[in-house]
C-alpha cells in the first residue's frame, strides 16, 4: 500500500485457477461444471464396487476413500489398504478423463483446456510470482507459461521436491526458457551442523 499497489492478489494455484475459469466462462458463455460431495461419492461408490468384485479386498469405507482422493494423503492406513485406495483413485481419475469430468482437485486442468479450447492466454497480469516452484506439476507449468506477462518470478528449491507422488515435477527448473537464475547462498534458518548433515542424505 506504501507503494501505491493495491491488486494483489494471493491465493492458491486452485483458487486462481477457478477465477480465471470464471472470468473465461463469463467471455465465452459457458458453465465451469464441477462435481460435488454427493456425485463423487456415487462414482465411488460404483467404481469400488467393480474394484471389489476383482480383488481380494472385502470392503473399502467410501467416506475414507473420499477424504484420500481429495488430498488427505497422509492419514494412518496400512501399506495394503493404501495399495487399495490408490487402485481405486487411479480408476476414479481415468474415469474423469473419460468422461469430460472434473472435481475442485482438477482447476488448473480444467483451466488449461479450456484455454487450449478457445486458444486463450491470460491476460491482465501484470507480474507472476509463484513460490514453492518445486510442487509444480506438468500441467501448472503449462498454465504459467499461458500467462501473458514478461515479469514472472518462480521460487522454490529442487532438494525440497517431495510431492512427486501427487504429480510435482522434480525437473521442473530445468525447462524453464529464458529466466535469469539467482541462487541464494545462504541459509538462516538451519545450523551449518544441520545443514552439512542433510547435505550428506
Amino acid at each position: 500500500r506504501e507503494l501505491g499497489v493495491t491488486d494483489v492478489d494471493v491465493t492458491t494455484i486452485h483458487v486462481w485457477a477457478r477465477e480465471r475459469l470464471n472470468e473465461l466462462s463469463i467471455k465465452y458463455d459457458f458453465k465451469v461444471r464441477i462435481m460435488e460431495e454427493p456425485q463423487i461419492k456415487v462414482i465411488l461408490t460404483e467404481l469400488t464396487n467393480k474394484y471389489l468384485l476383482t480383488s481380494r479386498v472385502k470392503s473399502v469405507n467410501i467416506n475414507i476413500l473420499y477424504s484420500y482422493i481429495t488430498g488427505s494423503k497422509k492419514m494412518d492406513i496400512s501399506d495394503n489398504y493404501r495399495r487399495t485406495l490408490n487402485a481405486i483413485e487411479q480408476r476414479y481419475i481415468n474415469y474423469k478423463r473419460d468422461n469430460n469430468l472434473y472435481d475442485f482437485t482438477d482447476y488448473p486442468l480444467y483451466l488449461y483446456n479450456v484455454l487450449m479450447a478457445y486458444n486463450e492466454t491470460i491476460k491482465g497480469i501484470d507480474a507472476l510470482f509463484v513460490d514453492e516452484f518445486q510442487d509444480v506439476d506438468e500441467t501448472q507449468l503449462k498454465i504459467f507459461d499461458m500467462v501473458d506477462s514478461k515479469k514472472k518470478f518462480y521460487i522454490g528449491d529442487a532438494w525440497q521436491s517431495i510431492f512427486q507422488f501427487r504429480g510435482a515435477d522434480g525437473a521442473v527448473f530445468s525447462k524453464l526458457d529464458d529466466f535469469e537464475v539467482f541462487k541464494l547462498k545462504k541459509n538462516y534458518r538451519s545450523l551449518q551442523e544441520i545443514i552439512d548433515y542433510a547435505t550428506t542424505v
